[in-house]
């Protein structure tokens, strides 16, 4: 028998079960570490790639065998997708767009730091009315410090002298 007492204690019910769960969720949100892009957070990140890569140059030589005298490191690629919940969605999602656009290095904050990350590709998957998602790639960027040496003024002397003196210990007879 239908009744509304009995419809009303199982819509009870389940709300109850939802507010558990979106509890629970809740909880593992607060206890992941942050993970920074910059000084964005990020919410819901998932599939993690990181690649180190390295180039083997060979050269051909008269018997057709291939020879290789280099190993070189190539930088650190990194890429994640991202899920953005909430009502500033869209925003935080802008926010990330804005700093591709800057071209700027970022520091990453996942479990360890990245730091001198460019972002080399943004690819949106899903923007809806309750999330957004988003696939993040980027490059460890090597800086190379240079330093200048400052060439010598027209007017600087030269240090060595025209005239030398040889001075020999060898005695002349006489």
């Amino acid at each position: 028998m239908f009744s509304i007492t009995n419809i009303m204690s199982k819509v009870s019910s389940f709300l109850n079960n939802v507010n558990s769960i979106s509890n629970r969720i809740d909880n593992y949100l607060r206890k992941t570490p942050p993970i920074l892009l910059g000084n964005i957070k990020l919410q819901l990140v998932s599939g993690i790639s990181e690649s180190y890569s390295n180039d083997v140059p060979t050269i051909p030589i008269d018997d057709g065998t291939q020879i290789a005298d280099n190993i070189t490191q190539n930088p650190l690629e990194l890429s994640f997708k991202v899920q953005i919940v909430g009502s500033n969605h869209k925003e935080i999602f802008e926010k990330v767009l804005e700093l591709r656009n800057k071209r700027e290095l970022v520091d990453l904050y996942m479990i360890k730091l990245y730091k001198n990350m460019a972002i080399t590709n943004i690819e949106n998957t899903i923007t809806s009315l309750y999330y957004t998602e988003f696939t993040i790639s980027l490059v460890e960027v090597k800086i190379a410090h240079v330093s200048m040496i400052p060439s010598p003024s027209p007017k600087a002397k030269a240090s060595v002298r025209n005239t030398t003196k040889i001075k020999t210990t060898a005695k002349a007879k006489k």
